[in-house]
């Protein structure tokens, strides 16, 4: 993932942020998810996210 080398308004960066944390949230919610699933299910996952 590149990095952000633009001079952002902080407002903007903030915003960036919280989505970003809000992505990491929700791929460590899919990732549990994977993780808690029974053995059948989770190739076919796997090989949906990556």
């Amino acid at each position: 993932m590149p990095t952000l080398s633009v001079e952002l308004p902080e407002s903007v960066y903030q915003r960036v942020i919280a989505l970003t944390k809000q992505e990491q949230e929700r791929i460590a919610n899919v990732a549990f998810s994977v993780a808690t699933d029974s053995p059948m299910k989770r190739p076919a996952t796997a090989k949906l996210c990556g």
